[in-house]
């Protein structure tokens, strides 16, 4: 099979289309004469990859020869393989919404040309097929609009001209999987449906295998039942150990229950029936690095997936050799070389790391900027944000904000990219960016608050932004609700936004919007702000300076929350010296205190203790001085010499004892007074009876995602 697979795509790439048509034409003949071959399986894998090289070879020939079978077949394969790959590996319900939109983009093109080609041929049973794999993925609608003869759907017309193709009853029977509306049931009862009389006596052995293999899954990994649905699979491995369809089953189950030696050997065994199973391969190798990133057999097997056209394998090649094995050089190569076949992600790696960090080149600006760029036009429409920071920093020379800026705004605009808008916000909050409809762009020096149309402007895509997860731009939209900045002032308006970023952010943009919703409750700002939920407000404070820590302004801003809550008892037990410790180190890292906490401020307490301390040395020093002069003068004449030098030792010990009281006065001052809290009575005890924050939060989040779906 591997052979078949790489003269054709040898033919292909080097624009041999004529020679390619011939040897796909001679596969699509043998399958004629014996349908149980190897040639379906060869004819149908020939161009499935979505390298930029295969949609440049494939587009060509197809301009060259519209009518061509074979060009139909090879560009509709190589928009199957687009489709996949937007696809991903994750589960149906993790796929995004873009990702299906592109899908169903790839595959209903895909799905015209293979209709094409099926009515070019007489038997076009491999065309019709490939229409029942788009179909068992993504539903029937990929195949909506495909007018057949006598108005047959797909399934029909291929039984009706091609009774005797596996391929197809196979796609039919994946069709009625449970994920896709169907059911194991009516995969059984298909078993038995007339229809599959036609096939040949070892199509049938392939479907009931099949029909084995894909219940065993279900039975194994649904239902629990891991021994008997394994069972099945290996029955079906058995009754066709040439088929590499049952392997791929027995991988996954392997999987699940942690026999990865078992699950290499199948994978092994199907990639070597079937080059299409390299998922497997893929799938396998990113196990071994999980499990031991030193594994030898790592490195050969993602040259092999290379070799092999697996789009995800020149992105892991690269990023082992930069990360694990530190060769920088080879590194570059493997990005560059997928950078060249069209992966985008292949072209952020060395925008970020190779120029950006000057891993296996030289650093450099532009060149960072010239690929983020490349990314962005080879789909990674996020790739523009970043590059947003390169040039408004000024680490990019050759490229300024107005050069930049109609690319981020096509990709906020014409791609909904939310990290575009969230950075067109910023552009225009922060560096005076304005454009128009007619598609005008220039820099103003207008202030925000004093230009109308900026700051709609800026609200649309800050919105947006925040509307699409974007958590930072939740964050801020929070802060200007709260304040009542270029918005109606509403606390609960901004509570909610904070509640949104802490599901839907990280890091320190989570911790910010944590510290900040923690500020709202203990300020009395929120819906419910009683003891429980000063206490929740505790420990988001501390959650927000363990995820940013010092170095980020959430975790700086954390401390003074917790100085806040230790000063006054807001959700903690009361602890003057626990709150001065935290003001003076928030202080430290350069936090301005504000008015309420100042009597715990550091440096004012400080000054005040310098000042008392000077106060007493003016006072009682002179009077120090006075005693010494007259013990001094006096003392061998009325006192005697040993009372003399035991006063002198007294006074000593006097200006000691003071000097270091004075001492810790100045290192440890002692806070003023505190204001009167108009904060009401806290305790730190917790009942039951009301949701602690933390649920409140997931719980108006799954309101808001409910009422964005138009649920009730």
């Amino acid at each position: 099979m591997t052979f078949y697979l790489q003269t054709a795509r040898s033919y292909l790439l080097s624009h041999q289309f004529n020679t390619c048509e011939t040897w796909l034409l001679g596969l699509h003949n043998e399958y004629l004469r014996d349908p149980d071959s190897e040639a379906e399986t060869a004819a149908m894998a020939a161009g499935a990859s979505a390298l930029r090289s295969m949609d440049e070879a494939t587009e060509q020939w197809l301009r060259k020869s519209p009518g061509s079978y074979a060009a139909l077949m090879m560009r509709g394969q190589y928009l199957w393989a687009r489709g996949r790959l937007a696809r991903g590996t994750s589960s149906a319900n993790q796929v995004s919404q873009a990702q299906w939109a592109l899908i169903h983009e790839s595959f209903g093109e895909a799905c015209l040309l293979f209709h094409r080609a099926a009515l070019t041929v007489k038997n076009p049973g491999l065309a019709l097929s490939m229409i029942g794999r788009m179909v068992w993925i993504a539903g029937e609608s990929v195949a909506k609009g495909l007018h057949f003869p006598n108005g047959q759907d797909w399934f029909g017309y291929g039984l009706s001209v091609d009774p005797a193709s596996y391929a197809l009853h196979a796609a039919r029977l994946q069709s009625l999987r449970p994920e896709w509306g169907g059911s194991i049931e009516a995969m059984e009862k298909y078993v038995a449906a007339p229809e599959r009389a036609s096939l040949t006596p070892y199509g049938q052995q392939r479907i009931a295998r099949l029909t084995k293999s894909v219940l065993g899954f279900y039975r194994a990994m649904f239902r629990g039942e891991r021994e008997a649905g394994r069972r099945l699979i290996d029955e079906a491995i058995a009754a066709v150990p040439q088929d590499p369809l049952a392997y791929y089953w027995r991988v996954l189950v392997d999987r699940c229950d942690g026999r990865h030696q078992d699950a290499i050997q199948y994978s092994e065994k199907a990639l070597a029936l079937d080059p299409e199973y390299t998922d497997i391969l893929w799938e396998g190798t990113q196990a071994r690095w999980a499990q031991d990133k030193n594994d030898p057999l790592i490195l050969p097997q993602l040259k092999r997936l290379v070799a092999l056209g697996h789009e995800d394998a020149f992105l892991s090649l690269g990023d082992y050799l930069n990360t694990v094995l530190d060769e920088a050089g080879p590194a570059y190569d493997a990005w560059k070389k997928g950078a060249d076949e069209g992966l985008a992600l292949c072209a952020l790696r060395l925008a970020e790391v190779a120029y950006g960090q000057g891993r296996g080149v030289k650093q450099d600006g532009d060149q960072t900027l010239f690929w983020f760029l490349r990314s962005y036009q080879l789909g990674w429409h996020g790739a523009v944000a970043n590059a947003y920071w390169w040039v408004v920093q000024g680490r990019a020379p050759g490229y300024s904000l107005l050069k930049l800026a109609p690319t981020l705004i096509e990709a906020a605009n014409v791609h909904d990219e939310p990290f575009s808008h969230g950075r067109l916000a910023d552009a225009i909050e922060d560096q005076g960016l304005r454009y128009n409809e007619s598609g005008k762009v220039w820099i103003t020096q207008v202030p925000l608050a004093d230009d109308p149309q900026g700051i709609q402007l800026y609200l649309d895509h800050l919105t947006t932004a925040a509307e699409n997860s974007h958590a930072y731009s939740q964050v801020k939209l929070a802060q200007l609700y709260r304040q009542g900045k270029m918005v109606g002032k509403s606390f609960e308006e901004a509570e909610g936004w904070l509640q949104q970023a802490i599901e839907d952010g990280e890091g320190p943009v989570a911790a910010n919007a944590k510290r900040l919703l923690a500020e709202m409750i203990q300020a009395g700002e929120t819906k419910d702000s009683g003891s429980e939920e000063q206490v929740q407000a505790f420990q988001l404070l501390e959650e927000a300076l363990e995820e940013a820590g010092d170095e980020d302004v959430a975790g700086r801003w954390a401390l003074v929350g917790l100085a806040r809550a230790y000063d006054r008892g807001l959700g903690v037990k009361k602890d003057r010296d626990t709150a001065l410790k935290l003001a003076a180190r928030a202080e430290k890292l350069g936090v301005s205190l504000p008015d309420e906490l100042k009597h715990l401020s550091f440096k004012s307490n400080h000054s005040e203790s310098i000042g008392r301390s000077l106060l007493m040395h003016v006072i009682f020093g002179p009077i120090a001085l006075l005693w010494a002069f007259l013990v001094g003068l006096f003392g061998k004449r009325f006192l005697g010499k040993v009372i003399k030098w035991v006063l002198l030792a007294a006074l000593l010990l006097f200006l000691l004892f003071f000097s270091i009281g004075a001492y810790q006065a100045w290192k440890n001052p002692k806070a003023r007074s505190t204001p009167a809290s108009t904060t009401p009575p806290v305790t730190s005890e917790a009942t039951d009876e009301k949701p602690s924050l933390l649920d409140r939060v997931k719980k108006n989040a799954e309101k808001r995602k409910a009422q964005e779906a138009g649920n009730p």
